[in-house]
Formats: C-alpha cells, structure tokens, sequence
C-alpha cells in the first residue's frame, strides 16, 4: 500500500510514522500489549491538551481519560500521514469542545427548567457582592423565588435569572 509523504520529510519521520502506524493497526486489532504502548504514548498529549483548554484540575484528568478512550477506539483510523501525536491533538481536542458545548447545553437546559420564561445569562457571577435579585417589575407569570437564597449568597454553577432590562 502506497501512503503519501510529502518529498522533502525526512528519513526518520517516515520511518516513525511508519512504526506509529503499525502500532496503531496492532492496537485497533486487539494486541493488548500495543494498546499499552500506545496508550502510555498518548496519554501525556491528551493532558496536555486538556489542560490548555480547561486548566489544571479534575475536569481536565477526566475529559484526558475520555480522550484517550476515544483515541484507542480510532486507532484504526491513523492513516500514518503525519506524526500520531498531531492526530491524537486533533481527536482530543475534539474531546474536549464536545465536553464543552455537553456542559454548556446542560447549564441551559437546567437554567430553562427553573424559569422557562427567561434567557438565558451571557454569565454566572458567583462573587457575593453582586445581587441577581428580581426586580419589583418581574411579571407575575414567572415563578417566585422567595424563600430561596440568592444567587449571589450560593456559591453555584447554575445560572443565576437576570433581572429585566
């Protein structure tokens, strides 16, 4: 099988590439051992990226974990064009922004369901200096908060509603 190479790469990344292609064939037909070693090759791209993208922390060791899951279950997919750590860069990434967008959506989707009738905010304030009270204008048609703290008093990650402009 033919793959294309670019003229002028160098001997030696045509002979990694080739050696990163065989191992992500091995590791995609079920050799135990080449997923291990492929594993333990891409784990440190996939934290760094993840770290790059979402910081430091537990949320950036689990989206690492989902990548590198994604990543041994398209090994298949490696054509060998270019070097395996840019390929595994582009699939966590990937990873990474649909994490994202899952949280994103749900931060939405939990914002709508405490009061349907709002939009969602274009930020969360978590500092207890600023109030997110309802204004005394708030139509009567949207659920009553009393009795519940303030969002500025829980020190949330849900949406807090905006007053009306």
């Amino acid at each position: 099988m033919l793959v294309a190479v670019p003229a002028d790469a160098p001997p030696d990344d045509l002979a990694d590439h080739a050696e990163a292609r065989a191992l992500a064939r091995a590791t995609a037909a079920g050799d135990r051992q080449a997923a291990t070693s492929f594993a333990r090759r891409l784990l440190p791209v996939a934290r760094r990226v993840t770290r790059a993208l979402l910081g430091s922390g537990t949320d950036a060791d689990d989206v690492s974990q989902s990548a590198l899951i994604e990543l041994l279950e398209s090994a298949r997919t490696y054509a060998g064009q270019g070097p395996l750590e840019a390929w595994a860069r582009r699939i966590t990434v990937r990873v990474t922004m649909r994490w994202l967008r899952r949280g994103r959506r749900l931060a939405v989707v939990a914002h709508d369901e405490d009061d349907p009738g709002s939009e969602p905010p274009t930020s969360v304030t978590t500092s207890a200096s600023t109030s997110h009270a309802r204004s005394p204008t708030t139509s009567s048609s949207s659920p009553s908060r009393s009795g519940s703290p303030s969002c500025s008093a829980t020190r949330s990650t849900t949406p807090c509603p905006r007053s009306p402009s």
